[in-house]
């Protein structure tokens, strides 16, 4: 495990350090690591491979 001498270095911010760590600590994996940018563009993604996925399950007469 980091000291926390470690996450301080590696953290730009002690924010974002705390924010990494909460969000580790609540199950949220790397999500709460990327900015709030990231997250909305890997969010978006995610909704346009869901509605691709719809696209293609339908039948031509649908």
């Amino acid at each position: 495990m980091l000291d926390p001498q470690q996450l301080e270095a590696a953290a730009p911010t002690r924010a974002v350090t705390v924010e990494t760590c909460a969000g580790l600590l609540l199950g949220h994996g790397h999500d709460a690591a990327m900015s709030p940018a990231a997250r909305v563009e890997r969010r978006e993604a995610s909704l346009d491979g869901l509605t691709d996925g719809v696209r293609q399950r339908r039948s031509p007469t649908d």
